[in-house]
């Protein structure tokens, strides 16, 4: 793909339920206008790229839409599941490819492992009520004794941990480097949009722009990185008024190269303080919309 102007490719992440349409049972389904809207957005040269707390199964929701891609919690969400980056820069979740050293073990040595890590925590449970015991005694000399016991042992069980619940390669029994695993540099959210960034472009995730269309919610989302403004839309535009998204979209991805974090802070910085709450009002096209900056340095737009 062609690199212009530094920026790989132009991706606006979508949050489903609330914002494309209503899904639970008995819910009507796809909002007016949103498949004309995201006709819209691919003819523009737009990506887009579902990024949802459902699973898998949501994606039935959205199979008739034009869409690039389906991120489901279980892709985006570091909370639920722990990923590495590979030498490749692709993300993949570490139980799939590693286990702890333990499981390498026949099940006759797992079974004295585990004799070995109950007789340990029932010898520290004994030694500390024996000192407890000391200590209302007033047997200064034996607490102590048994307080440097219970140190040795705690050491013991550190170790027997460590050792044994290191996470080997399933195939290779390389131990996990702790600079491979992924850990997300801004906040932690069940929508790690940095990630999905990640799982689109391995090695090139940073030259890609990006914009998210969603609901109130998804203020955490946008925290796990501020590079990708979020468009809060309204009743408005969930009765059809997706003009509303598709204007502030065309100002945030602006031609000139500039990325879209960086032409929010140029129209956000060009306008007046509305109160105290760091919100700000500005008129697009003559429509007045909200903007906001949060405590991670979250970016959203939030639709009249």
């Amino acid at each position: 793909m062609v690199v212009i102007n530094g920026i790989l490719m132009k991706v606006v992440f979508l949050d489903k339920d609330g914002t494309l349409g209503k899904f639970e049972r008995g819910e009507k389904g796809l909002f007016p206008g949103t498949t004309r809207f995201l006709i819209g957005q691919r003819a523009k040269g737009r990506r887009l790229y579902v990024a949802t707390d459902a699973g898998a199964g949501g994606k039935k929701h959205v199979k008739d839409l034009p869409i690039n891609g389906y991120f489901e919690r279980v892709r985006i969400d570091p909370c639920r599941t722990e990923f590495y980056v590979k030498q490749n820069g692709r993300i993949e979740r570490i139980h799939d490819d590693y286990q702890m050293r333990f499981y390498f073990e026949t099940e006759k040595e797992q079974k004295h492992l585990k004799k070995m890590e109950t007789g340990r925590s029932k010898s520290m449970s004994q030694m500390r009520s024996e000192r407890s015991k000391a200590e209302a005694k007033g047997s200064r000399e034996e607490a102590e004794r048994l307080s440097a016991a219970i140190r040795k042992l705690q050491l013991e069980i550190n170790s027997h941990f460590e050792y044994w619940e290191q996470m080997l390669n399933k195939d290779t029994r390389e131990p996990l480097k702790e600079s491979a695993r992924y850990v997300n540099p801004y906040a932690h959210s069940t929508k790690d949009l940095l990630l999905a960034k990640r799982r689109i472009a391995p090695k090139r995730y940073t030259e890609i722009d990006a914009a998210m269309v969603g609901n109130y919610s998804d203020r955490g989302a946008v925290a796990s990185d501020p590079q990708t403004p979020l468009i809060v839309v309204s009743d408005r535009v969930t009765n059809g008024g997706w003009e509303l998204v598709e204007r502030v979209l065309d100002l945030l991805f602006f031609e000139d190269g500039t990325k879209t974090w960086q032409s929010f802070e140029r129209i956000f910085q060009s306008s007046e303080v509305k109160g105290s709450n760091d919100g700000i009002l500005v008129s697009l096209d003559g429509i007045e919309y909200e903007m906001k900056k949060g405590t991670h340095n979250e970016r959203s737009i939030y639709c009249p």
